[in-house]
């Protein structure tokens, strides 16, 4: 493991050891986050229509299992929560807590472009959908209201 990605793991883990290893043993994982992160960022500039055509390509498909669907999504909306809570500590000025250093410059832009109450509302909005999702609510409508409630950018940190 690269120095890098071990004090990204360290910084992502927030001092919870088992969550570190798991981490650590499993290579796609930060691959996985990576790619939903960037959806999530390029979610932010994008038109209702391409935010509901997104909510449609992640929500359940057919007869598949609903618990694998389930368990996908609270996977990506934990990763969504943590680069809310990150803009959030970043434009409360508390950078030094962050756990997704990695992006430390495109958060710091998102921070500045949305403040604190919009970040807020973000961050509420994605819980709620997570919850919605969990408690087996209708997961494309849960998914439409958070792609509703996601705040509108022109302008997206670089990726």
């Amino acid at each position: 493991m690269e120095p890098d990605e071990s004090a990204l793991i360290d910084s992502l883990a927030a001092g919870l050891p088992g969550f570190a290893l798991r981490l650590a043993e499993d290579p796609t994982w930060l691959a996985r986050r990576q790619e939903r992160i960037q959806d999530l960022l390029g979610l932010l500039p994008a038109a209702r229509a391409e935010r509901f055509a997104y909510a449609e390509q992640i929500g359940p498909k057919g007869k598949g299992s609903l618990k694998k669907v389930r368990d996908e999504l609270a996977e990506m909306l934990e990763l969504w929560l943590g680069v809310w809570r990150d803009i959030f500590l970043l434009s409360a000025g508390l950078d030094q807590q962050v756990q997704n250093t990695d992006l430390i410059g495109p958060l710091r832009h998102l921070a500045s472009a949305l403040g604190r109450e919009r970040a807020v509302r973000a961050l509420a909005s994605v819980e709620t959908c997570l919850q919605n999702i969990m408690a087996y609510a209708n997961i494309r409508l849960a998914l439409e209201t958070l792609m509703l409630e996601l705040p509108q950018l022109d302008i997206v940190a670089e990726r």
